[in-house]
């Protein structure tokens, strides 16, 4: 799924992000009703080691306050979260950005990419 905002403005702002994590909570906790059982994403979604995958680039929310405040930077093509030391392919999940001078970092971007893989081993898991 590709999210921009309603005029295509820069995304990594704190409101707008809030407004993406909402997106992802309403997928996640999404209940949907088949054939008389009722499924969420967790129910359906295709697993790797016992667990879905996750949008780990909806973190970068975590450090925006302080990115919009010119106190930290966001690393480009990857990005390291501060707060979890985890790597952020930041050039994979945003686009439409735009690059400080010497093109290390991001300015801004437009747009972000969210993946929700489900299962479809079986027809039932297709039909879901």
């Amino acid at each position: 799924m590709i999210i921009t905002s309603k005029n295509e403005t820069n995304i990594l702002k704190s409101e707008i992000w809030s407004q993406i994590q909402a997106v992802d909570d309403l997928i996640q906790n999404q209940t949907i009703h088949y054939e008389g059982q009722s499924f969420q994403y967790k129910d359906m979604c295709s697993k790797w080691l016992d667990s879905c995958h996750q949008n780990d680039i909806l973190e970068l929310g975590d450090m925006l306050q302080e990115f919009e405040a010119g106190k930290t930077k966001i690393g480009y093509p990857v990005g390291l979260n501060p707060n979890s030391f985890k790597v952020m392919p930041t050039g994979h999940f945003l686009g439409g950005i735009e690059l400080t001078p010497d093109k290390s970092d991001l300015e801004s971007a437009k747009s972000v990419l969210l993946y929700y893989f489900v299962k479809s081993k079986t027809a039932s898991d297709v039909e879901k």
